[in-house]
């Protein structure tokens, strides 16, 4: 998990990629090991123009499956797109490797994010 020193601000945003409009996931970046029932801050960049309305979603990357869709229609006119996800007290399978994926509404632009963990409270 990132470090709060390390929250993204308009100000240290990556450049921009040479694809027009993709996405790219600022927070988690990757290597996380995150315990059910935590906070999770996501930040993203990028994505069709704004204003912009997109969904998220947690994908087991091992499985290569779609775990669920937990957040959809998040409106976004900042360059730096927020979003705060409690991961839920469930049994999520701590051999697995998951990521996030985002993509717009209009389902033209998305991207899998970094690897990471979510074990259970124990």
């Amino acid at each position: 998990m990132s470090s709060p020193g390390n929250i993204p601000t308009t100000e240290n945003l990556p450049k921009p990629h040479n694809e027009p409009h993709r996405f790219t996931f600022l927070n988690p970046d990757g290597g996380e090991i995150y315990k059910v029932g935590s906070n999770v801050a996501i930040y993203w960049t990028g994505g069709p123009p704004l204003p912009q309305s997109v969904g998220i979603a947690l994908v087991d990357a091992t499985e290569n499956r779609v775990v669920f869709f937990f957040a959809g229609g998040l409106k976004n006119s900042s360059p730096l797109g927020k979003y705060t996800w409690t991961i839920p007290i469930d049994t999520f399978l701590e051999t697995s490797n998951y990521q996030l994926y985002i993509q717009d509404d209009a389902r033209t632009t998305w991207t899998y994010g970094p690897l990471f963990k979510i074990v259970n409270a124990g």
